[in-house]
């Protein structure tokens, strides 16, 4: 059984989960401890697991031989007190299991892939990189008030959020958050950590991976009108 009407998924939240301690799990099926509580229109929780590199969260309770599984969407950290903001999607109701009552088993992980910081240096200073860039230049120039390309092997604070939440950033209006769409970095977190000129109002940043694994520089517009 899913629940996703919010009305619905706040009267369980605040009978089962507000207040109370319950289970965060970690994309391994590992179960952390989690404190749970409200702030402003979303749920704050405090937990050793809460640093995963995912935009979701799963919390899940037990309550008469049924498991309450909400799935919440990540919002950003307090600064504060270190607590992680969510928004609630969905609550899934089923019977417990004998497998649900078996005690976590770590998994079988092996390294792979493994990246030479040096190849990512060489890589940074190859002159063909550098034409690349200088092409794709031309395409943009005209679309946008700024285009620009940044790379680099030291993580700026565009990097840090792209690469926390795993997602691009796609600020369509500063002075309006509910137009920054859900694939991009959340609008407060950005608003929290960059500081842009006044006069520009969009930006977008699509990060740049060396092999898929390292984020190494992001291709970045910015805008002084609002972008749709």
């Amino acid at each position: 059984m899913e629940i996703e009407n919010k009305e619905e998924i706040w009267k369980i939240l605040h009978l089962l989960f507000i207040k109370k301690k319950v289970n965060l799990l970690n994309r391994f099926g590992r179960p952390f401890l989690a404190q749970v509580d409200v702030w402003q229109n979303y749920i704050k929780i405090q937990s050793e697991g809460i640093n995963q590199n995912s935009p979701t969260r799963i919390l899940v309770t037990k309550h008469e031989e049924k498991l309450f599984i909400c799935e919440l969407k990540v919002k950003g950290l307090r600064s504060e007190d270190g607590s992680l903001i969510l928004e609630p999607i969905k609550i899934t109701i089923r019977k417990e299991t004998e497998e649900d009552k078996k005690d976590y088993t770590p998994p079988t992980l092996s390294v792979s892939n493994v990246i030479s910081l040096s190849d990512v240096t060489i890589f940074l200073g190859d002159d063909q990189i550098k034409d690349l860039v200088k092409t794709h230049s031309r395409r943009l120039n005209h679309l946008f008030d700024v285009y620009q390309v940044y790379l680099s092997d030291k993580m700026d604070e565009r990097m840090r959020l792209m690469r926390t939440f795993d997602l691009p950033i796609i600020i369509l209006n500063r002075e309006d958050s509910q137009t920054t769409p859900e694939i991009s970095v959340p609008f407060f977190e950005y608003n929290k950590s960059i500081r842009l000129p006044a006069e520009y109002k969009a930006e977008i940043c699509v990060p740049i991976k060396y092999r898929q694994y390292i984020i190494i520089g992001y291709v970045q517009v910015l805008q002084r009108s609002r972008l749709d």
